[in-house]
Order: C-alpha cells, then sequence, then structure tokens
C-alpha cells in the first residue's frame, strides 16, 4: 500500500523589497500577452490555438442545455466557479505543484468519473439483454 504524500513545506512570504530584489537579480521580466510576431519559432499552431480558445463563448461550446448526458449549463457553470475558487485560493497561498494538483484534480476528474458511470449503466443492461446462446 502506498504511503500518503506529505505535505510540502510552506515557504515564509517574501516581503515586497526581497521580491524586487528577486527579479532584479534573475532579470524576471513582466509582460502581457504576446503579439504573434513574439512567439517563439516552431510554436506558432499551439499559441494561435489557445488564443482561439479565448474566443469561444460558453453558448457556442455548449448551445443545448441538455446534450451533456445530464450536466445543466447552470451545473458546469458552478463547477466551473468552484475550481476557479480552489486554484485561485491556492495561488494566493502560493501552493506547490503538488499541493495545486491534490485540490484541483478531484474536481477536474469527478466530472470523468460521472460520465464513466452513466455510461456503464447502457453496456451491462445491453449486454445482459444479449445473451449469447
Amino acid at each position: 500500500m502506498p504511503r500518503p504524500r506529505e505535505k510540502s513545506p510552506r515557504r515564509p512570504k517574501l516581503s515586497a523589497r526581497q521580491m524586487r530584489m528577486l527579479i532584479d537579480r534573475y532579470r524576471i521580466d513582466f509582460r502581457g500577452p504576446l503579439s504573434p510576431s513574439q512567439w517563439p519559432e516552431g510554436h506558432p499552431e499551439i499559441f494561435n490555438r489557445v488564443r482561439q480558445i479565448r474566443l469561444i463563448e460558453f453558448d457556442e461550446y455548449r448551445p443545448d442545455e441538455t446534450t451533456d448526458r445530464g450536466f445543466s449549463a447552470s451545473q458546469l457553470k458552478k463547477c466551473a466557479y468552484e475550481l476557479f475558487k480552489v486554484a485561485n485560493t491556492d495561488r494566493k497561498k502560493r501552493a506547490n505543484e503538488s499541493d495545486l494538483r491534490r485540490s484541483t484534480e478531484p474536481l477536474v476528474f469527478r466530472r470523468f468519473r460521472e460520465e464513466m458511470k452513466w455510461c456503464q449503466v447502457p453496456l451491462k443492461r445491453n449486454l445482459s439483454s444479449h445473451a449469447l446462446t
């Protein structure tokens, strides 16, 4: 049986002065979104796909609330908001990757588990009603 993972120790929050010193020392530059001319060579198709995702409206993505195997638009929005709140809290706490994954993965994968349960029920019925003779 695998051992439960220990939580990573939290680092103390840096003061504004310490943060500025690190930014200067490592020459960190915070910039907004890059224009297509600034994208790394060989990767424009990836950057373009990401850019196109932001243009999709929810109504285009899921125009019919009943087509998503029982999930309504309000349920999807509620799940998305719940995921946003958890991720935002972790970001503010400066959580490491392990802690971030531990808090967000259950929310993300819950949807897949629910879909799997739904998909398996009809399959079992079909198999039992068409027994081999």
